[in-house]
């Protein structure tokens, strides 16, 4: 997954956990709330201007999801 994916992801995190209302995440950045319209849609696909107004709102009010771990990789656990 990269950057993009990542920001996507967490846009739609924000709003399906209700961590910030889709008009109040569109009104706070600055856009039309119909620009956010469709953005839990599996592809949503927006413009750079718009996915950068909405992660800017996401960091101004803390929200951070964990990115998953990388495919492939394999966590340690100690034996006892």
């Amino acid at each position: 997954m990269n950057e993009i994916d990542e920001q996507v992801r967490r846009a739609q995190a924000a709003v399906r956990g209700e961590v910030i209302l889709r008009e109040e995440l569109a009104r706070q950045a600055g856009l039309p709330s119909t620009t956010l319209a469709k953005m839990l849609d599996a592809d949503w696909n927006p413009t750079r201007k718009t996915l950068s107004a909405v992660v800017g709102v996401l960091d101004e009010i803390g929200f951070f999801c964990p990115t998953p771990a990388k495919r492939g990789r394999v966590l340690e656990r100690g034996n006892s």
